[in-house]
């Protein structure tokens, strides 16, 4: 997988110690939030799980990850499904998907930001 961090990157216009404070932010939400959205699901509370999905795609999207977005893209639509027509075990394996991606999006994050610390 490789990540896009252009855009932070260019909001950060040079400063690493802000690139920095804005890759952590990046992790602690890619860490977090897919294992509350896997619990919301097995709790089959899918309006939060959409809140949350759509929480974590502002903070990914611009990573240029297609199947993550994609990802959660479908869990923030069943928000507008009755409970009854959401395919559960679709929303699962979003879910899990979800969850490895965010695991490898954090490994790349943690990687970069020990660089810039290095290189300060």
């Amino acid at each position: 997988m490789i990540l896009n961090f252009q855009y932070l990157e260019d909001v950060a216009k040079g400063r690493s110690d802000f690139l920095v404070k804005l890759l952590l932010k990046l992790k602690d939400n890619a860490s977090k939030l897919p294992k509350e959205i896997n619990n919301c699901i097995e709790n089959k509370n899918y309006i939060h799980a959409s809140e949350l999905a759509h929480k974590l795609k502002s903070s990914v999207n611009f990573l240029g990850i297609e199947e993550l977005n994609q990802a959660l893209i479908f869990i923030e639509s069943t928000k507008d499904m009755p409970v009854n027509s959401v395919e559960e075990n679709e929303l699962i394996e979003k879910a899990a998907l979800i969850l490895e991606l965010c695991n490898q999006v954090c490994s790349l994050v943690a990687e970069k930001i020990k660089n810039l610390q290095n290189d300060s």
